[in-house]
């Protein structure tokens, strides 16, 4: 989160120095990314760990309505903070990643408890590498890996998901779309992005209400198929309205399937390698 806040304030200094070159934006997004890449799996465990009993599935799908909520408010926000001035939407940005990190610091998480080795040991409020002895080496991170592959429900889950997102993912794309094919502004540009909180919220909320219950594996492949689809009319639109429900689709058949990995993934993964999945 902290490198979060960091590349927030970069981009406010640099969006205050009338900037023209791109190189400065690549070096922050790298600090971003690899900010992400140690907050996602470090936060993913948390709702299993916090969970009672029996509550998963509609913790993760009220988890995923909020999440969901400030994407909606956000990126509709941000075009008009960005229209007034590109340093007070950064700048915004700050405050509110500052109010996540207060926030997050009051969640208190139970000790964790180590479910048996091939012997049917247990150990209850230990960590792998405490239990064993082990310090953290690049086999044990891999390890994640290994398991996947070893549980074929976890694999199909995640490499169809990777997939679909790898080579059909547009969000990234968005500003071009916006402004080469649509020929819109950034206030237009905004809803475009709140398009994927509210398709991805609504789907959401309607999970929290209703979870899946049954065929949850033909749902995901329903899921993905639908993306799939949401995404080439994307691709071909030049109209700005069909653009919008195109992505009101993407990210409602998007929402089913973390709802599915999100269900699955903490339920069949023991706590020791939570985070490495």
């Amino acid at each position: 989160m902290m490198g979060e806040l960091a590349s927030a304030l970069l981009l406010a200094w640099y969006a205050s120095t009338e900037p023209t070159g791109v190189f400065p934006i690549f070096m922050i997004a790298i600090l971003y990314g690899g900010s992400r890449a140690f907050l996602a799996p470090s936060m993913r465990p948390i709702a299993a760990n916090i969970a009672p009993e029996g509550r998963l599935p509609q913790m993760i799908a009220l988890y995923s309505t909020v999440w969901t909520s400030a994407g909606i408010i956000g990126p509709a926000a941000s075009g008009f903070l960005y229209s007034a001035s590109p340093v007070l939407a950064y700048l915004v940005g700050s405050a509110l990643i500052l109010c996540a990190i207060a926030s997050f610091s009051a969640v208190r998480v139970p000790p964790t408890r180590r479910v048996g080795n091939a012997a049917g040991e247990s150990h209850a409020g230990e960590s792998h590498a405490g239990a064993s002895g082990e310090r953290p080496t690049l086999r044990s991170a891999v390890e994640g890996l290994r398991y996947i592959r070893r549980t074929p429900i976890l694999f199909a889950a995640i490499a169809l998901d990777l997939f679909a997102v790898l080579f059909g993912g547009a969000v990234a794309l968005l500003p071009v779309i916006a402004e080469e094919r649509l020929g819109v502004g950034n206030i237009a540009y905004g809803w475009l992005r709140a398009a994927a909180g509210i398709g991805a919220g609504s789907v959401a909320l309607l999970l929290a209400i209703r979870p899946l219950r049954r065929h949850v594996g033909k749902w995901l492949l329903v899921a993905v198929g639908v993306f799939g689809v949401g995404t080439i009319v994307l691709g071909l639109t030049r109209t700005y309205w069909i653009a919008f429900v195109a992505i009101l689709v993407i990210h409602g058949a998007d929402m089913v399937s973390v709802f599915v990995r999100g269900s699955i993934v903490p339920l069949v993964t023991p706590d020791d390698k939570r985070g490495r999945v």
